[in-house]
């Protein structure tokens, strides 16, 4: 085993820094950045958004310039060729850093998605840049991209055993010697770890002899029992599941489901990283390797038309976001890239990353881009459906008075205005309203906070006060229009507020009871029964209406909750809710000598009937002397 001095260490970083010379510069400058920002411990509002830009921007200079550096190394670029080379990686990262956010505090869902865009496209980018027209043999990029992925997951596990040394060496020195170690000293080490020492043990790890490559067969058995006993096992499984439901769907004629979209992909992923894995076998003994990818890319033909059916019914339901658009765009490389290596004689292993960096950096800008197709669709969406019930008008947005909305309707009015909020902002949607949407919207909720009952009012997010403000439309959550069924019943949930502290003056005892009416016909109901002194008392949901039974030594009381219950749907709009007053669900005994707070409670209406199927109550007892059992 080769062992390392000092020495050696120092030279190797001193050639990796040379070989490296801006990626290693901008790796230390979002580090040191990166940890200042730990140190004094500020939120990314106005005042800060440069430094954290200059993090994000730095972060990307590191994958970027190691990419153009392997680039110039491999073409033997020297003087003013890499000199024009770099230039132009500075101004492509000078015009990355101006389309920043101002201000992180307010930047929205698009702004995250596009960093992760580029910053996935410019890392595939690092591996496919010495070969993007030198080195076409399938062996040497096997053993480089190896080489490369080997020495990545090496510096994470010796970065996490370096950085959990350091985090025990701090908790000691705290504990032995009475010194006080800040809190943020943990993750700017880990920040330090990662930043520095990980990234630099990457970079001294990317090979630099490719010819020596080329004459490379070594294959680790590690990678073939992970490939062969791991990754094919559970593709083999997703494949058979994918099977069998691709089966019923041609028997039965029901469109597929939205979630085998994303067991297809996983499947496709699977067998792309063990054919990847298994390809330098392919031409020796393990003649099945062959035959194992051939079937993957047959496979894959009908699991791809799969995935196209289920993304066109959420299309059409739902409309296009930038998941959807990454799905199908998804679907579309892999039908190719499946082409290809059916069709193609001798097909080269650099085309998977080399097209997926394509296609993942066209499409982080421009109108064909995710980000811009995705916000005219649901634009259009949102328009359509609003011009449809008379709620724009020539473009200006008219306020609902008498309308009564269906409950899809009532989602896409109020999920529309949740995507712009989320992921874009309401600039577009500005010019339908007579004021400022973000001030609005934050003038309700500093009203709410300050002057109204949380109970008052249950909107708690930008898009309900907008649509049920300006628009005098009911807003509905995403679980509300999917809300649970039995059969054909529904459920509405009402909570009230939770506390810590309990008011008990007035009263002897209290106790917490939860009662259920089953699901089941004929089932017996659940009933709790309670000894207190000479009293026996047996609590349970009423058969008849929506009350509560209540039978003190044999002597039945029901306790009507019927117009609670109406009120909470008056006031909530037939909403569930967890948001309501103790007040609002509190109930007495005829006698008053039992106060029954009712801290949860479930209605469902079967038909046209209502039921409650459970509720959680909080009981009050005074004038008596008793004992619990």
């Amino acid at each position: 085993m080769k062992t390392f001095t000092l020495r050696e260490t120092i030279l190797s970083l001193i050639h990796t820094i040379k070989r490296f010379p801006l990626g290693s510069l901008f790796a230390c400058i979002g580090t040191c950045i990166a940890i200042y920002l730990i140190e004094i411990d500020v939120h990314p509002d106005a005042k800060y958004s440069i430094l954290y830009n200059l993090v994000i921007a730095a972060s990307f200079g590191f994958l970027c310039f190691t990419a153009l550096s392997l680039i110039a190394e491999v073409h033997c670029w020297k003087g003013i060729k890499k000199i024009v080379l770099m230039s132009g990686g500075l101004c492509f990262l000078g015009v990355y850093y101006c389309l920043l956010p101002e201000n992180w505090l307010q930047s929205n869902e698009a702004e995250f998605i596009r960093i992760i865009l580029l910053t996935i496209s410019f890392f595939l980018l690092v591996f496919i840049a010495p070969f993007l027209s030198h080195f076409r043999g399938n062996n040497i990029f096997w053993q480089f991209n190896r080489r490369c992925i080997s020495r990545i997951l090496f510096a994470f596990i010796y970065g996490g055993i370096l950085f959990a040394g350091m985090a025990i060496a701090y908790a000691s020195i705290e504990n032995l010697f009475d010194i006080d170690i800040h809190d943020e000293l943990y993750p700017a080490t880990w920040a330090f770890v990662t930043g520095i020492c990980c990234t630099h043990f990457v970079l001294s790890g990317i090979p630099f002899d490719f010819q020596k490559l080329a004459k490379d067969y070594d294959y680790p058995k590690s990678i073939k029992f992970f490939a062969q006993y791991i990754v094919i096992p559970l593709m083999t499984v997703y494949g058979v599941i994918l099977s069998v439901y691709l089966g019923k769907i041609l028997v039965t004629g029901v469109w597929p489901k939205g979630m085998v979209a994303w067991l297809i992909l996983l499947f496709s992923a699977a067998g792309i990283l063990a054919y990847m894995l298994l390809h330098p076998l392919r031409n020796f003994e393990h003649r099945w390797i062959r035959y194992f990818s051939i079937v993957f890319f047959v496979l894959e033909i009908p699991f791809v038309g799969m995935l196209f059916a289920a993304l066109y019914i959420r299309v059409q339901e739902y409309g296009l976001t930038e998941l959807r658009y990454y799905v199908f765009m998804l679907g579309l490389w892999l039908l190719g890239m499946v082409m290809y290596f059916l069709l193609q004689v001798k097909p080269r292993l650099k085309a998977w990353p080399m097209s997926l960096f394509v296609l993942l950096l066209l499409s982080s800008f421009g109108p064909w881009g995710a980000i811009h197709m995705s916000k005219v669709n649901q634009f259009h969406r949102l328009q359509s459906v609003l011009e449809e019930h008379n709620l724009l008008i020539d473009g200006k947005i008219q306020k609902d008075t008498d309308q009564d909305f269906d409950k899809k309707t009532l989602r896409a009015i109020s999920g529309g205005f949740d995507y712009f909020e989320e992921v874009h902002g309401y600039k577009d949607l500005q010019q339908w309203f007579g004021q400022d949407l973000k001030t609005y919207a934050k003038s309700k909720e500093d009203e709410r906070r300050d002057t109204k009952s949380i109970s008052d009012d249950p909107c708690w997010k930008e898009a309900c006060f907008i649509v049920e403000g300006l628009l005098n439309v009911d807003y509905i959550e995403p679980w509300e229009y999917h809300s649970p069924t039995i059969g054909d019943q529904k459920s509405s949930y009402y909570r009230s507020h939770s506390q810590t502290v309990l008011e008990v003056s007035g009263y002897d005892y209290f106790f917490d009871i939860w009662l259920n009416h089953p699901v089941q016909e004929h089932a017996v109901d659940i009933e709790k029964k309670i000894l207190l002194g000479d009293n026996n008392y047996v609590f349970g949901i009423s058969k008849v209406g929506l009350g509560i039974e209540i039978t003190k030594n044999d002597i039945l009381e029901i306790v009507d909750l019927e117009s609670m219950i109406s009120n909470l749907k008056i006031s909530y709009k037939g909403r569930s809710t967890s948001d309501i007053s103790r007040a609002q669900m509190t109930l007495f005994s005829k006698d008053q000598s039992l106060k029954l707070e009712i801290t949860g409670l479930q209605i469902d209406i079967e038909g046209e009937k209502e039921i409650i199927r459970n509720i959680e109550l909080r009981v009050f007892v005074k004038n008596i002397t008793a004992m619990r059992n």
